[in-house]
């Protein structure tokens, strides 16, 4: 038979006693060759949605050049 629990030990951190989150910032930048651009689009679109599955992250975005043509780039937020 187990042994008396803690019940401090299944209590989520409030207030103080909250631990720091440390978040990483990864960004990349694509260009694609020309006629490519549909083709690392698409590729991308489904790293998004891989990423956005994983546990540890908080947010990512992807988004268009509008003064360099082809050029994507990706903004992903992480808890480490």
């Amino acid at each position: 038979m187990p042994g008396p629990v803690d019940p401090r030990s299944d209590a989520e951190p409030s207030g103080d006693e909250a631990a720091p989150v440390e978040i990483a910032v990864l960004t990349c930048t694509f260009d694609a060759r020309p006629g490519a651009e549909e083709a690392l689009l698409g590729a991308l679109r489904r790293y998004l949605v891989l990423t956005r599955q994983e546990p540890a992250c908080r947010n990512v975005d992807l988004v268009a050049s509008v003064t360099v043509a082809g050029r994507f780039l990706v903004i992903e937020k992480g808890q480490t």
